[in-house]
């Protein structure tokens, strides 16, 4: 079964893969296609729609997160390193290596990149009972600032269509962040809390077109849409428990892409939820605004 109906909505599972931990998924407009990874899987993953094909490669660390370059190379966050990726030669660069070399227990997680260009990621430590995992920013040379600690699941990154807010959150905590953003000088300042979970956690999210932040709120099978004063707008019901993260690709920008998870799935949930860890395409009643790749364009 690849195809199931709730609520109105058909979801499709456009993978043949049932990923440990899907998350991170990035539609690359210039080469239409999405790339999302399986982190606990150690995959990175590429969806072709026309025709419909699914390659896939991988590494020997964790694949936290990654992004598009302006050029043919992906951008990883794997395990402590940030590698660049060329697919066509399974070539890896290291960007910069483990920021926190007096944490012993740690990798990256989610990553996104803000609108000029810049990657920000979370690092994730091992026992997420301690608060010490943290958001950080690469620059164009390869420099990598720490931005903000203090975290227990860093995720979630997101920016607003006009780049003056910055999304984040904290998965442990069941709260998601909002930060004043400086797009130009790539700052972010006034973290406050701008909505919280109480069933799941917040995992990935994205922006739509119109500014209402999408989030996968993991272990409650659902996409939540809130608004961009932080009111909780509708909620897209999924035919899996644990989605990770969700992206608008397609050629008209109006597909949400949500990846998945089977890392805490029961024999009886895999039962009811047949399709748990695939990678899920609908058709929504709305629409996204392309990624950033890697430094298009940055104004220093």
């Amino acid at each position: 079964m690849d195809k199931l109906v709730i609520d109105g909505h058909l979801f499709e599972a456009v993978s043949p893969h049932i990923d440990l931990l899907g998350e991170g998924p990035v539609w690359s407009v210039a080469r239409q296609c999405l790339y999302w990874v399986d982190i606990e899987g150690k995959y990175v993953r590429r969806l072709s729609l026309a025709p419909k094909e699914v390659v896939s490669w991988r590494f020997l660390e964790t694949t936290g997160s990654l992004t598009c370059s302006s050029r043919s190379e992906l951008l990883i966050a794997l395990g402590k390193d940030i590698v660049r990726f060329t697919p066509e030669s399974a070539h890896v660069e290291i960007i910069c290596s483990e920021p926190e070399a007096d944490v012993s227990e740690w990798r990256y997680n989610d990553g996104k990149c803000d609108p000029r260009g810049r990657f920000w990621v979370g690092s994730l430590p091992k026992d997420a009972a301690f608060p010490n995992g943290s958001l950080w920013r690469l620059d164009e040379r390869g420099n990598i600032i720490q931005v903000d600690t203090g975290f227990q699941v860093p995720n979630g990154l997101a920016w607003s269509p006009d780049g003056t807010k910055m999304y984040f959150a904290d998965s442990r905590a069941k709260e998601i962040y909002c930060y004043d953003y400086d797009v130009e000088l790539g700052v972010a300042s006034q973290r406050q809390v701008f909505a919280r979970t109480t069933d799941g956690v917040p995992d990935g999210a994205t922006v739509d077109s119109d500014g209402f932040l999408w989030s996968a709120e993991y272990g409650a099978g659902r996409i939540n849409r809130f608004a961009p004063d932080g009111r909780l707008h509708s909620q897209l019901n999924l035919p899996v428990l644990y989605p990770t993260s969700c992206a608008f690709g397609g050629p008209h920008m109006d597909i949400l892409f949500v990846t998945s998870a089977t890392l805490r799935t029961t024999a009886d949930d895999l039962a009811d939820r047949p399709l748990s860890g695939r990678l899920l395409a609908v058709q929504v009643q709305a629409s996204g605004l392309p990624e950033p790749s890697y430094f298009d364009r940055v104004a220093l």
